[in-house]
């Protein structure tokens, strides 16, 4: 568990040498009404000489609450598509917008803290249920974990057998 937070903790501080010219604006608006997304006829490429555009005029609405899937086949732009919402990229052309606001205009960090993207990919540690969760939210209050379904299971000692528990097998 250590060498994969010591790995990620390495990660997140290399992560600002790639990101760099994406800033808040000095007047960062740091509250939305609402959790909607809108993609206004975005299009969007890797770099100012690129000659194809990785997503071309794409206009869509999720309204707030929403659980959205996008399916594409492998290269379709699904990452990058979902990589604009918390503004890994800006959008070359068009406006994308939470909460009814362009997120150029909203404070990076309050929006990059505001958006939840699950992957495809599941990633889970080694280590304890509680281990994966902290290191999630590593501040959690035992009262918090203690709401999270499975907390309670005291038998589980890993991720694995925790859903070995659950589905009546064993790990």
């Amino acid at each position: 568990m250590k060498k994969q937070a010591y790995t990620c903790e390495m990660i997140r501080d290399l992560l600002p040498l790639y990101v760099e010219h994406l800033t808040s604006p000095e007047t960062a608006v740091k509250e939305v009404p609402d959790g909607s997304i809108d993609f206004e006829k975005v299009s969007f490429r890797y770099s100012e000489t690129a000659q194809i555009d990785a997503l071309q005029n794409v206009t869509l609405h999720i309204p707030s609450g929403a659980t959205v899937g996008i399916l594409g086949v492998t290269g379709s732009s699904k990452t990058t598509l979902v990589q604009l919402i918390p503004r890994l990229y800006d959008v070359s052309d068009g406006c994308l917008k939470v909460g009814g606001i362009d997120v150029r205009k909203l404070d990076l960090t309050f929006l990059r803290r505001n958006i939840g993207v699950v992957s495809q990919e599941t990633y889970l540690f080694n280590g304890t249920i509680r281990d994966n969760l902290l290191y999630a939210k590593p501040e959690a209050s035992e009262e918090e974990l203690s709401q999270v379904p499975g907390m309670n299971r005291k038998a589980a000692r890993s991720v694995r057998e925790y859903f070995a528990l659950e589905a009546g097998t064993t790990a």
